[in-house]
């Protein structure tokens, strides 16, 4: 089985072209091509751009374990085989915006920024349209372009330009809750159908970042760090379940910025660390 395969020394050692042909020779489920975003790159700064959180896979799942996870009550039958919130919620086009953290490591600010965008448009049948800054989450928690993960807002008092009718206080957004799901693939597709995206942080190796289509299933490289995206729906392709996700590294990776994962093997901590939150 997938959840239980052994990836050998020599694959897990491979980087670059010679990782992407080992990979396109060995497994049908994705393609990969050599990521030129990462030309030339040293290792140091490769790391400190991909690898986002301030804390392993394991480590966020210990913490939501002890803070308890959503559950919903809900039978296999009542999911769809195919889901987009792309289409599901057609007036709140941000959840197809595909965003670019650039250099900076901070993936957690822009999937949570995300789906916060998100998660307002929805609760509001799309009357509130807007596309939360990234950057003033690195701001308010004050890990700026390095690791972290989503802490309470700072509270900053000042006025954000000249004739602006709102303070800086006044104009922010707060949530009204946030939480950890569930493992269960079922949760996570029904908290999806019911409020929109969530955020998934996993662990990154060397052939998802040269990842260019299909169904992701780790098969070689180096691990890298931690990563954070939007998880917007699910399908099915060839028999494969797959999550399919927003990534925030351009429309030029990927499926034009968004990608998929295999479904239901929790593929490299996938499943384990979801989190999602409502607005008030």
């Amino acid at each position: 089985e997938l959840r239980d395969r052994v990836i050998s020394a020599e694959a897990e050692a491979l980087t670059g072209q010679a990782l992407v042909d080992y990979v396109n020779a060995n497994q049908q489920f994705f393609k990969t091509k050599l990521n030129h975003r990462y030309a030339g790159m040293t290792e140091e700064r490769k790391r400190k751009m991909i690898n986002g959180l301030a804390q392993s896979i394991e480590h966020l799942a210990a913490e939501l374990d002890k803070e308890g996870r959503v559950t919903h009550n809900v039978l296999a039958a009542d999911i769809p085989e195919f889901f987009d919130a792309r289409e599901a919620w057609p007036k709140c086009p941000s959840i197809g915006f595909i965003r670019d953290q650039s250099t900076c490591g901070a993936c957690w600010a822009f999937g949570t920024a995300e789906v916060i965008s998100d998660r307002m448009c929805i609760s509001s049948g799309g009357s509130q349209q807007f596309n939360i800054s990234a950057d003033d989450l690195l701001a308010c928690c004050g890990f700026q372009c390095g690791m972290g993960k989503v802490a309470n807002p700072t509270h900053f008092l000042r006025t954000c330009q000249s004739g602006y009718p709102l303070t800086y206080l006044q104009d922010k957004h707060f949530g009204k809750s946030a939480y950890g799901l569930s493992t269960k693939v079922l949760d996570i597709q029904t908290e999806i159908m019911l409020n929109g995206p969530v955020v998934a942080p996993f662990s990154v190796y060397e052939d998802f970042e040269q990842y260019s289509s299909g169904v992701y299933v780790h098969n070689g490289g180096k691990y890298i760090g931690g990563h954070a995206v939007k998880v917007i729906g699910w399908g099915t392709e060839n028999g494969t379940p797959y999550w399919l996700a927003v990534n925030s590294w351009n429309s030029d990776w990927g499926e034009n910025g968004l990608f998929r994962i295999i479904r239901g093997t929790n593929e490299v901590g996938f499943e384990e660390g979801i989190v999602a939150g409502l607005p008030k």
